[in-house]
């Protein structure tokens, strides 16, 4: 299904805002992203308010949108949020996934890699690293599980391009152990391993 107008500028700009080419505190105007997106105003601003009500712009009547700040604090909050949720997820995609519907999720990290490729190494492992956590809330098969973590792990990717160095990232990747954990249905341990890659170190 084609997308509005209004979702591809939704889409395009939050991902820009998650992955820091557009910074904290630049100033988004109206017209100008009527411009940028060649459409008329009413679609820019329906894309900005979303974005306003999910914490990534803040709204200046009369002067424009404002790229909003997130620190180590927003960070630790919303990992604190995103576990348990997370947890949640392990127990539904053992109890109702198929094996062949979690061995997908080898073929995900495998495509989204390839997909990747040209991006700088930390982009990369965010990136990768953002899909697979959703298609792992996706397997749950609970629709307002996924969306409130789409949104927890947006957030957290897009701090992630600031207070992670790529080293980190690398040393705290468990994907493929947590699918084989999923396949041979232990929940304690896929949960302990996916603990483990949502530890937070510096």
């Amino acid at each position: 299904m084609k997308l509005s107008i209004a979702k591809h500028i939704y889409n395009d700009l939050r991902e820009s805002i998650i992955s820091g080419e557009i910074q904290p505190g630049h100033m988004l105007g109206e017209q100008d992203m009527a411009d940028k997106y060649n459409s008329s105003k009413m679609p820019v601003r329906e894309a900005l308010h979303q974005l306003c009500q999910e914490g990534y712009l803040i709204s200046y009547p009369r002067r424009g949108y404002v790229v909003s700040n997130i620190t180590e604090e927003d960070f630790f909050e919303v990992q604190q949020v995103r576990l348990p949720l997370e947890l949640l997820s392990v127990d539904l995609v053992i109890e109702k996934a198929t094996d062949e519907e979690i061995r997908g999720l080898y073929d995900v990290l495998s495509i989204h890699e390839k997909d990747t490729i040209g991006k700088s190494t930390s982009s990369q492992l965010h990136s990768i690293n953002s899909v697979f956590h959703l298609e792992l809330a996706r397997l749950s098969q609970n629709k307002r599980l996924y969306s409130s973590l789409n949104h927890l792990i947006g957030e957290v990717s897009r701090a992630g391009y600031r207070f992670y160095s790529s080293a980190v990232l690398q040393e705290r990747h468990f994907h493929e152990r947590i699918i084989d954990a999923l396949l041979e249905r232990d929940a304690e341990k896929a949960k302990s391993l996916l603990g483990e890659d949502l530890k937070i170190t510096y």
